[in-house]
């Protein structure tokens, strides 16, 4: 038996155990594809938080009917093709029964396509484009751009009253798809965006940008992105005194958005899967869980993490087999079943379940998201 330790960016060390790969399935063998380091690490070393606390209440509690669940934890670094590679070592080599990740849209594509190809449950942690179909082994459990896109649209006319929104957004997949969904959504309503400006993930001074959305009389700014950039967004139009809403998909809402914008984050509205402020009950275990462990609240990717495993250790019960295939089958059928995120209704047609009613509005009030109340 060979024993590997695996790096985890945070607080402790996990000791992950592998058992030398044969033809029979190891006992609830999981593997996990997320950046630990690289441009979306703090979505990653989230998501892994999410994961282990789940995994060592349910080890603690003697794992399923008995058997515990062996996680093996690998890091893609935000490259898709490195997530392609880890995928196909996780499913040929260490022969795990599903696989969570990864932690971007492209990454989780290219995870896609490898567990698809050998027929392993995949739950992604990143939505993938709204003109993809549903695969048949690949599920997510982060709302779909659609999910997001509509609740801000919502947010944006029913609740703020505004008529005349403009859309920044990220170059990568998650930030374009979301772009294009949310202008889609828009028409549908009758309102028109006003102006449409993009940003790479390596800029440093968004000023260009926003002059010319402030030019466009936007009344309120939503930004499509994820990680470095939407805080410089942030401070950057508080220094051109543009005192219209900024609204955040739930990309934005990550551990370091705060941190990097300092006052400028104050007043910002983002989407989010958790009810900061007053956690839902199936989001209520797994703040208990983050503040006994990190010492603090969790975030949006630590609640996917989290979900991811809670959705596989329930179709395994509902399934009782290690069988990748059956496995598949009862995440396909798993109906009303509450987690952090949501409550999860799958069907051939939905890999997700999640609706726009799953998405919660927060706003940081004094360096932190507060549930904005409807």
């Amino acid at each position: 038996m060979e024993k590997r330790a695996f790096p985890i960016l945070f607080g402790f060390l996990v000791i992950l155990t592998l058992i030398v790969p044969g033809h029979c399935f190891a006992a609830y063998k999981l593997g996990a594809v997320t950046a630990g380091t690289g441009p979306y690490a703090a979505q990653g070393v989230s998501s892994n938080e999410g994961i282990l606390l789940l995994l060592e209440k349910i080890n603690n509690a003697g794992g399923i009917k008995g058997e515990k669940i062996e996680m093996i934890i690998e890091d893609f670094e935000g490259e898709p093709s490195k997530a392609l590679t880890l995928a196909k070592k996780l499913i040929y080599e260490d022969k795990v029964i599903g696989i969570i990740g990864a932690s971007n849209t492209a990454g989780s594509m290219a995870v896609s396509r490898i567990c698809n190809e050998a027929k392993v449950p995949h739950i992604q942690l990143a939505p993938k484009p709204s003109a993809e179909p549903w695969q048949k082994f690949t599920f997510q459990d982060v709302p779909d751009n659609d999910v997001d896109s509509g609740a801000i649209a919502n947010f944006v006319t029913k609740e703020l009253k505004l008529k005349k929104p403009a859309i920044l957004h990220d170059t990568n997949a998650y930030g374009t798809t979301g772009a294009e969904s949310q202008i889609k959504i828009f028409e549908k309503m009758g309102v028109k965006v006003v102006a449409a400006e993009k940003y790479k993930q390596e800029d440093r001074d968004m000023t260009a940008s926003l002059l010319k959305i402030k030019n466009s009389g936007a009344d309120c700014l939503i930004v499509w992105g994820t990680v470095n950039v939407p805080p410089i967004i942030a401070r950057d139009m508080k220094k051109l005194e543009m005192k219209i809403p900024f609204i955040g998909s739930t990309g934005v809402l990550n551990p370091k958005f705060m941190e990097l914008a300092g006052d400028a984050a104050n007043g910002c509205y983002i989407t989010s899967s958790l009810n900061f402020g007053a956690p839902l009950p199936g989001q209520q275990e797994l703040f208990k869980l983050c503040r006994a462990r990190y010492n603090k609240d969790p975030n949006h990717f630590t609640a996917l993490g989290y979900d991811a495993l809670l959705l596989f250790v329930k179709a395994i019960e509902i399934a009782k087999s290690k069988d990748p295939e059956k496995i598949r089958d009862a995440l396909e059928n798993i109906k009303n079943f509450p987690g952090a995120v949501g409550t999860y209704n799958m069907s051939p047609h939905d890999h997700m379940g999640l609706t726009y009613k799953d998405i919660h509005i927060v706003r940081i009030v004094d360096g932190k998201p507060m549930a904005v109340k409807k």
